[in-house]
């Protein structure tokens, strides 16, 4: 057969779960400062354990599109940026052309932040991203949205080592899309195989830091973020 076949992937039920409240939110059923249901409420409305709830807000919450209230519930969150600040297919539905230029911006901030922060990073701050590290590698087999966050405090702790507040507001301006390709990534069947991969990459990269070698530091960044970018690419 000259036609290249692909196996067909089945969402997990958490998956299922995402993508509705998403469509909801982008099709302006749900709006900023809404309250979801309880989830008591979600579990019979979805016809699913609350263990699949319970995963699915995390997720929502890691992409920035949730926030909880303590005694007060689940409210869809206002977005960071201003209305028109970020197309809105960039949070909700990111194709290959936007998710190239995510990453292309990734490489024009992180590469050099890397470099700079081992030029720049205090003892406290590289004590810190080596908590992270760590924290990655025993989290390895937890869930996707606590992997998720675990890799977004290690870029953003980086950026923070940096001292550049320019490249930190930056940073922060795309984080709400970072944060979700880094949690689609962390669902990703195929990215599960590479789990390992991805934490020896972060390895790399915070030993060099360590090292204070500055070019190291930007190369294995560089590598990391063309190891990311393709585990999005169909």
């Amino acid at each position: 057969m000259s036609i290249e076949l692909k196996p067909i992937k089945t969402k997990k039920i958490y998956e299922e779960i995402i993508e509705q409240i998403k469509q909801h939110i982008q099709e302006g059923r749900l709006n900023p400062g809404d309250k979801l249901p309880p989830e008591r409420d979600l579990v019979k409305f979805f016809n699913v354990s609350r263990a699949s709830i319970r995963e699915a807000l995390s997720a929502l919450q890691t992409m920035g599109l949730l926030e909880v209230r303590t005694g007060e519930g689940t409210f869809v969150r206002k977005p960071m940026l201003e209305p028109g600040a970020l197309p809105l297919n960039i949070i909700f539905k990111p194709d290959e052309t936007v998710i190239n230029e995510i990453f292309e911006v990734r490489k024009m901030i992180e590469a050099q932040a890397a470099g700079i922060a081992a030029e720049k990073a205090t003892a406290e701050e590289l004590k810190d991203l080596g908590f992270i590290l760590e924290g990655m590698k025993k989290e390895l087999r937890e869930t996707h949205t606590l992997r998720a966050e675990l890799d977004n405090n290690f870029h953003n702790k980086i950026i923070q080592a940096s001292h550049n507040q320019i490249a930190a507001s930056i940073f922060q301006a795309i984080n709400q899309p970072i944060k979700q390709l880094q949690t689609h990534i962390m669902f990703n069947n195929s990215a599960n195989s590479h789990l390992s991969k991805i934490v020896g990459d972060h390895q790399k990269i915070y030993d060099a830091i360590l090292k204070k070698d500055s070019v190291k530091s930007r190369h294995y960044m560089l590598k990391h973020l063309d190891r990311m970018a393709k585990l999005l690419k169909p």
